[in-house]
Order: C-alpha cells, then structure tokens, then sequence
C-alpha cells in the first residue's frame, strides 16, 4: 500500500482567511498517524473526511485508525488543537489507545527519569509542560473513554520516556514502531533546528515481496497448502514438477519513505543524514528577501528547503508553512526550483494529499474546493 499525507493546513504562526496552521494525517497500511494539530484540527479533520465520502470513498482518514499524535515540536500553532480532539474522540466513544509522541531536551528527559523538578530554563512551550497539563485535565471528573500514552524523547539520541501521572517517567525499552505496534512501517524522529525542542517525523514503509500470483496458482488447481507454502517462501512438488516459491511473486516492491519536518532551519545535519526521501513536506516561511529573517528565527525560506531536500536525495520538494505575509506560492516555488531544478517542487494547499505510489512516484493532489487533480 502507498504511503499518504493529508495536508490540513499551511500557515505559520496563526491561520489566515484562506489557510490554517499546521496539521497533517499520515496514511499507511498500518494505520493512520497524525502530525502536528494547530488550532482548529479536529474541524479541518472532519472537513477533510466530507470530502473523502463524496469525492473519494476509497479513501478514507477515520478517527478510529489514528494510532498516535506525532508532535514536532511545542510551539502552539503545532499543539494547540490536540487536547479538545482527544476530548471529542472521547465523546465519540473511542475505546482505542491513543500514543501522543514528540521530542523535549536531554535535560528534561534526565530530571524526569530521576523524579526531579523541571530546570527553570526549560520554555513554557516545550511539549513536557503541555503533556502535563494535558494529563491533568484528565482527571476522575473529565476520564477519557480510551488510555492515552504521553512519550517524550530526543532525536538526537533516541532516547524515549512514558511519562506517569505522578510525574516520573520511565525509559521506553523498545523503538517507537515497537511500542505502537508496527512491523512493516517504521516511524523514527529526526531532530531539528529551532528554537525550543523540534523534529521532522520519517515514516518509512518497509521493502516488500512482490505480488502473489493467484491467477498461475488457480490455473495449476494447487491446493489451499500449496499455495500458503509458495506464499511464505517454501519451494513445492506438484504432479512431478518443482514449483519455485520465487517464480510466483512479481518485482518486490520498493521501500517508500515520507518526511514531515515540522519548523526548522534549512540543512539540519540529523534530518539531511537521510539519505533517501521520496517526498519531503518541509517548512518554508520565508522567501530570499527575508533572509534574515529566517536565520533570526530559525525558519527556512524555499530555496534553503530545496538544499535539504537536495542533501537528502529526495525525490519530490513540497512546500508548506507559508508566512502570512506572502499572497501567493508562485515566487517561493519559483526560486525553491531555480535552486536544484532536477527536484520535483509543489507547493502545498490546505487539504492538499500527497500520495507515494507503490513504485516510488510521488503525486501531488491539490484541492480547488470541489475535487482533488494532479
């Protein structure tokens, strides 16, 4: 199954008359996950599942599917919108478990392991302070429906935290795919450049055997034993004849790797690590103009998203997390491709998908109020 991003909202800062602030679902075949919930989430959420049921009903980003919140970091245009979502999930009957993950400092993560209070320097904004609050308005008069997991961690040395409601912690003994349950998509964070605690999220869908082929299996009449034999690997004799488990499956597909990275500045050395990326969602509030400006607060412009997505080999560029001082995308696409123009680049609409194929191809589905085209 391909890999999709629900593109919810691409404003920095705080929503405009034609866009929101960030939010994203993430689609694979092993659940959905959301990145990011600004303000108003969970009625761009809905919106987007409107138009799913009439225009694609093949698709679809169901709230019982949503495996985890993936956070990239605490600033309030990115968290805002989570704690009345996982209110009305609860109003909604989920039963459920729900995992809200994002990335703190190694210094909270050490006074949390050790029971310890908060250095006073840790930003009111970074998501520790947030999970806590959120855990406490979860009380025995307000009990959610459903168990939430708060995980807390640092990308740069993946070290991950559960937090408790006694405000302890305690090391998460396993990868984050493992705690969620994953086998064949592997989510990992991948730290930033910002001014608090930030990270890109990679959802990566792993290699893959190539198709079955049930058309050659049922014109040889082989048997329901046969064929799960065939199916898992083992070669089989049928009518004296040697049957290759191999000459059964088609090309194995290839592994499929999506990246989201949240607010950064450009060529972040743990993000451009990657090394292959078929489609990088990345930031780019500024434009050159405002050079400065981005290197003041650690923001990209479109050409410094195309230098990472050109370190890490990505495929397809799409922009998001427009200033709201721009009007239109024309001029950040247009020089985002005059720096690296063998780089696919789009820039992203709110509920824009971007879908990656089976075969690696990457397709940028813009929304014009109606319908989606490419």
């Amino acid at each position: 199954m391909p890999i999709e991003s629900h593109i919810l909202g691409t404003s920095s800062a705080r929503p405009t008359s034609s866009r929101a602030v960030s939010g994203s679902v993430v689609v694979t075949d092993e659940g959905n996950f959301v990145v990011d919930a600004g303000e108003g989430f969970q009625t761009r959420f809905q919106h987007q599942r409107k138009h799913l049921k009439h225009i694609d009903p093949k698709s679809s980003i169901r709230p019982s599917k949503i495996k985890a919140i993936f956070l990239t970091h605490g600033h309030l245009d990115h968290t805002w919108g989570v704690l009345p979502w996982l209110q009305s999930l609860s109003l909604d009957g989920r039963t459920q478990p729900l995992a809200v993950i994002g990335p703190t400092s190694p210094k909270v993560i050490e006074a949390l392991l050790e029971s310890t209070a908060l250095p006073a320097d840790v930003p009111s904004v970074d998501l520790v302070h947030q999970c806590r609050y959120w855990m406490s308005m979860v009380n025995s008069d307000h009990a959610l429906s459903y168990d939430v997991s708060y995980v807390l961690g640092d990308p740069d040395t993946q070290q991950w935290v559960q937090l408790s409601r006694e405000g302890s912690a305690k090391i998460l003994s396993t990868s984050l795919s493992e705690f969620l349950g994953l086998q064949d998509v592997e989510v990992e964070a991948f730290g930033t450049i910002h001014s608090v605690p930030s990270c890109a999220w990679s959802f990566l869908q792993k290699e893959r055997l190539g198709s079955f082929d049930r058309k050659r299996a049922a014109a040889l009449r082989l048997s329901d034993a046969q064929r799960t034999d065939l199916a898992s690997g083992m070669d089989v004799e049928h009518e004296g004849t040697l049957l290759t488990a191999s000459s059964f499956r088609g090309p194995s597909r290839p592994a499929l790797r999506l990246v989201i990275s949240g607010d950064t500045a450009e060529m972040s050395p743990s993000l451009c690590s990657l090394q292959s990326c078929n489609a990088l969602i990345h930031e780019a509030t500024f434009v050159d103009e405002q050079q400065e400006q981005a290197n003041a607060f650690l923001h990209s412009t479109a050409r410094g998203a195309m230098r990472t997505a050109k370190q890490m080999n990505a495929q397809h560029l799409c922009l998001t997390h427009y200033s709201n001082r721009l009007s239109d995308t024309d001029l950040s696409m247009n020089q985002a491709q005059s720096e690296h123009p063998d780089i696919v680049v789009t820039a992203a609409n709110d509920f824009d998908r971007i879908l990656v194929e089976d075969s690696g191809h990457v397709v940028h589905k813009c929304w014009n109020g109606k319908a989606w085209s490419q």
